[in-house]
């Protein structure tokens, strides 16, 4: 539970850092998530922000308790881009972790992505179904 617990807590940072970063008129850093890599192009509109190539990694073996916070580390990254005017687009970075990049990148790292190898839906998919199914008109 604690290295859940830590995972979450790694999500919300990098959830504030993508939403301080989108703010800022330089380019964003990289952070772990990998979402604001690309956040902020030196071409990109500064009227549009946006949350490309959004995941949230984890220590394998994946298990319930690590899935539920990674879930909802999706979830604090859509929720930080669904109320900025701005930002009109949240993209995953891929969807089934079949072609993750995160285990080669991050070794004992990974279940990145919102469908497992069979392209079974994890817990992230239905928190962010569930996200925009209640944002659904509000914003």
């Amino acid at each position: 539970m604690l290295k859940a617990t830590r995972s979450l807590a790694a999500a919300v940072a990098a959830a504030a850092i993508l939403v301080s970063a989108f703010t800022l008129p330089k380019a964003s850093a990289a952070t772990d998530s990998g979402a604001s890599r690309h956040g902020r192009e030196p071409h990109a509109d500064p009227q549009r922000l946006a949350v490309p190539e959004a995941d949230v990694r984890m220590p394998l073996p994946a298990d319930s308790t690590r899935l539920e916070a990674r879930a909802e580390g999706h979830a604090v990254l859509l929720r930080g881009c669904l109320p900025t005017p701005r930002c009109n687009t949240f993209t995953v970075w891929g969807f089934s972790d079949t072609y993750s990049w995160v285990p080669r990148t991050f070794p004992g790292d990974g279940a990145a992505n919102i469908l497992d190898e069979n392209n079974t839906a994890k817990p992230a998919y239905g928190t962010l179904r569930q996200t925009l199914t209640l944002a659904a008109g509000r914003y």
